[in-house]
């Protein structure tokens, strides 16, 4: 905020732009300012908007959320895979390319002739996965014709036709954190998952990347992801596309238990609050 006010006069309205289901899910101080309640998105398909609000918290608020256009878009496609529990880092990694290799196939195939270059953006956890995952994926014959962009690269680039005729696709591969605030028209988020029962900010911060990552997509977004038991994608496993009937919103909506991801995520703060509590008093027993 600091630094945002040293561009700008005293007398300069400004707008905060906020989005609650981008966070953790806890207490959020804002200054005192006009609020606004945005219920329309304009850069996502209908399906996007959708299969986001699983992860969206607002309770029935949420139900609100709707397109500013008509524009359905394709099916959100997830590629589960199991993983033996003694698997290897190096084999997990491989595992993971071999399916992003396919959710690419698929995206190739869904949208033939379309030119991929700074369209397609793969979204992973931290950098520990992006520097597991490059390791593998730049040997990978099925990915010799792409090349890679960070999200900072992939801001600052401008190719003309000659460059696009001369060099393969650029695609961005980064961290779901260093892709905060952008968007693209395709997004395969992989290995954004974990298991519920896991750590409470651990939990918290799963459930804040997979909404963050579905909404980076304007009209395809793809789910790469080994199965979690217990995880927030678990009930992927069950879902099963029907391909003749047509896609309505507000069947799916009235489907949607629209208090679930609230309830745990109260949940996962209240036990934050608890063991903080726990330990203060803890300390002040040590101190007395």
């Amino acid at each position: 905020r600091e630094l945002a006010e040293s561009h700008v006069a005293p007398t300069t309205r400004r707008i905060l732009l906020a989005d609650v289901s981008q966070s953790l899910g806890q207490d959020i101080s804002y200054p005192e300012a006009k609020r606004v309640v945005l219920t329309e998105v304009v850069r996502c398909s209908k399906r996007i908007v959708a299969a986001a609000s699983v992860f969206q918290l607002g309770g029935d608020a949420k139900l609100i959320t709707q397109c500013h256009h008509d524009s359905c878009g394709p099916p959100v496609k997830s590629f589960l895979f199991d993983l033996e529990e003694d698997t290897s880092r190096e084999k997990r990694y491989c595992q993971y390319v071999e399916r992003l290799s396919t959710a690419l196939a698929h995206v190739t195939s869904t949208f033939p002739g379309l030119d991929l270059q700074n369209r397609v953006a793969i979204l992973v956890p931290d950098d520990a996965f992006l520097h597991g995952l490059r390791a593998v994926a730049d040997p990978h014959p099925l990915f010799d014709r792409y090349s890679f962009l960070t999200a900072s690269e992939s801001t600052a680039l401008l190719i003309d036709r000659q460059y696009r005729r001369a060099t393969s696709q650029a695609l961005v591969l980064d961290t779901l954190a260093n892709f905060d605030g952008i968007e693209r028209l395709i997004i395969i988020a992989v290995g954004l998952d974990a298991p519920l029962g896991q750590g409470a900010e651990d939990m918290l911060e799963t459930r804040s990347r997979l909404y963050r990552g579905l909404t980076r997509a304007h009209m395809m977004a793809i789910v790469v992801n080994e199965s979690i038991q217990g995880g927030w994608l678990e009930w992927l496993n069950t879902v099963r596309l029907q391909k003749d009937l047509k896609f309505d919103r507000e069947a799916e909506m009235k489907r949607l238990n629209a208090e679930a991801a609230e309830t745990l995520v109260k949940k996962r703060v209240d036990e934050i609050n608890a063991a903080l509590q726990a330990a203060v008093g803890k300390a002040q027993v040590a101190l007395s």
